[in-house]
């Protein structure tokens, strides 16, 4: 009716020329959109205390509710709580975040994409540096697919390995979920990279150098790593920033630099 096509015309191409959204994604789109208004609302709350347990975290001096709490009754709250998990991306509106964050007094500095900087030339020199033992060099990757999946569902895996004078000091891999995004992957695979430094700081307490680059080839991960505002990638980005604060505290001589760099260029141990 819309196009003036025919009644007998495919639905599905039709779609494709209106851009419109096949009803079962329109459908998810709207229930993870309503969903997201859910994990904003505290875990204390009083609206969430009208749902199954997992979803309110009871504290003290509770108030009663205004109305009974009837947990049979259907409603469309209830209803929706049953095509997501309790245990979703929490967006938290009131932070509790590490003493200096996100900069700590300079110690910690992010260098997001540019587009006027010659990265080949930059690339040599943090090689370099990483021979010379004045850097510890990170480098970080999280890739997702589908590719021999059955359910087409995303898998997100993240892998880093970490550079001490030039030499592989040690690979940490990890498999961590379905239905990922990239950006979700790249950010998963910073946490990796800072689990790794804590590790190899511990083991080389005495000796070991304390400026660290961890280099990734995700704009996005490089942006939102230190952001603790409202974002879909919020938790993960607060638990960096958690984990930095600890190295931070434990290592005070530590300075540490995100680094974006192509992901096309051969920076990983000496050229």
């Amino acid at each position: 009716m819309i196009t003036g096509a025919f009644r007998t015309t495919p639905h599905k191409p039709l779609h494709q020329l209106l851009t419109v959204l096949p009803m079962n994604l329109r459908l998810t789109m709207l229930t993870q959109n309503a969903a997201l208004r859910l994990y904003r609302v505290s875990k204390e709350s009083q609206l969430l205390r009208r749902l199954r347990a997992e979803w309110h975290t009871p504290h003290l001096q509770e108030p009663n509710l205004p109305t009974p709490n009837s947990t049979g009754t259907r409603t469309t709250l209830s209803a929706l709580t049953t095509l997501v998990s309790a245990k979703g991306p929490r967006i938290e509106g009131f932070l509790e975040l590490p003493p200096d964050a996100p900069s700590w007094d300079g110690r910690v500095k992010v260098f997001p994409k540019q587009g006027e900087w010659n990265y080949q030339q930059i690339t040599e020199t943090i090689v370099k540096c990483c021979k010379e033992g004045e850097t510890i060099n990170i480098f970080c990757t999280g890739i997702h697919s589908n590719r021999h999946r059955e359910d087409a569902k995303q898998v997100g895996t993240a892998s880093t390995v970490l550079y001490s004078k030039g030499r592989d000091w040690k690979h940490k891999e990890k498999v961590f979920g379905e239905t990922v995004t990239e950006n979700n992957a790249a950010l998963q695979a910073l946490i990796l990279a800072l689990e790794l430094l804590h590790n190899f700081i511990s083991s080389h307490e005495e000796d070991a150098c304390h400026d660290a680059l961890i280099l990734l080839s995700s704009n996005y991960a490089i942006r939102k790593a230190l952001n603790p505002s409202l974002h879909e990638e919020q938790s993960i980005s607060l638990t960096c920033l958690g984990k930095i604060g600890e190295l931070m505290d434990l290592y005070p001589n530590m300075t540490m630099q995100l680094f974006w760099l192509p992901r096309v260029i051969p920076f990983i141990g000496f050229i």
